[in-house]
């Protein structure tokens, strides 16, 4: 699971899961980062932010590249 956070209107990915804001956790399976890039909601309700299609496929991307690094 990755650890996505709002915090002063930024969206960014956390990956030592102690960041300051809001918090929500994104499953990197390929189906869970194709059904939030999907996701038609006007607010994520854990990040308590709504965050744009071109956005969530920027962190998709992080997503992909921190998985990478990992292995």
């Amino acid at each position: 699971m990755r650890r996505i956070v709002s915090s002063a209107g930024m969206i960014t990915i956390d990956d030592t899961g102690s960041a300051p804001g809001r918090g929500g956790y994104l499953h990197p399976d390929p189906r869970c980062l194709e059904k939030f890039a999907a996701s038609k909601v006007k607010e994520f309700r854990s990040l308590k932010s709504p965050i744009a299609r071109d956005q969530r496929l920027r962190i998709i991307e992080a997503v992909k590249g921190s998985i990478a690094l990992d292995s």
